[in-house]
């Protein structure tokens, strides 16, 4: 009976149309059970457990390579590196007598497009490092979604905030509950509760007594409140990890 097994997989190392990593120095480690090499626009991966078919290793590495991506946007502020598979190698452990049929590398070619290059801005140093504790868990993955809804412009940020504290509460079971299970100060969620219900527009606002009131957010209260969210959706990918992690408190957050 045929034993077939992936060796690796490669992913293409995609960077932003205004960053380069031509001259980055090489990176290689472990994500959780795999050995990886990030070099040359290419990231190598190296299952160190069997899996019988492309399909089941991308079920588990790629998982871990959106956590990467997440977290690379959430240190960066813009997605300067994301990953597209590229391909797949595999072997038989116990090849068929000579003359069978042999099993073939599976893959899928990534295709560009050379007419839409643009001179990067910015040349990086070194490459991203994978997150040492971030994972892409279905809370943090709900909250990311919701960002990224609110950055492209298709949900005003104080209903995406006020979305973000009514998870931490429901999961919770209150506010103060959330305030101690997730290491997030009460004076925060606090925060968040009053900008998201008091401040707005008419196209902003969450409700319609912060129109009346004449308040829309301000600039330091935007970025304020894009900051937390954006450490909400590590905080919860990271709950593995909790005991070791600091308090988000009001000095941890742009000044208000």
């Amino acid at each position: 009976m045929r034993d077939p097994h992936v060796t690796s997989l490669t992913y293409v190392a995609v960077s932003s149309p205004t960053d380069s990593f031509d001259r980055a120095q090489p990176i290689q480690g472990k994500i959780d059970s795999l050995q990886f090499t990030l070099e040359h626009g290419l990231l190598l991966i190296t299952p160190s457990t069997h899996f019988p078919s492309v399909e089941k290793a991308r079920e588990f590495v790629d998982p871990l390579l959106e956590a990467w991506q997440i977290d690379i946007y959430l240190r960066y502020g813009e997605q300067v590196l994301s990953f597209a598979y590229e391909t797949g190698d595999l072997i038989d452990r116990n090849p068929p007598p000579p003359g069978s049929p042999k099993i073939v590398e599976i893959g899928m070619a990534i295709e560009s497009d050379s007419a839409l290059s643009i001179t990067p801005l910015v040349a990086r140093a070194r490459h991203p490092e994978p997150p040492v504790h971030f994972r892409a868990t279905p809370t943090a993955l709900t909250l990311w979604h919701r960002y990224q809804g609110y950055k492209q412009g298709r949900e005003p940020l104080p209903a995406m905030a006020y979305f973000c504290l009514t998870v931490l509460e429901s999961s919770a079971g209150s506010r103060k509950d959330a305030s101690f299970a997730f290491k997030i100060s009460r004076n925060v969620l606090d925060r968040i509760g009053e900008l998201t219900t008091e401040r707005g527009d008419r196209l902003s606002a969450r409700k319609y007594g912060a129109v009346a009131s004449g308040r829309p957010l301000a600039g330091n209260e935007v970025r304020w409140l894009e900051e937390v969210v954006k450490a909400i959706i590590r905080r919860m990918g990271e709950l593995h990890a909790l005991d070791t992690l600091p308090q988000i408190d009001m000095l941890s957050l742009p000044q208000l």
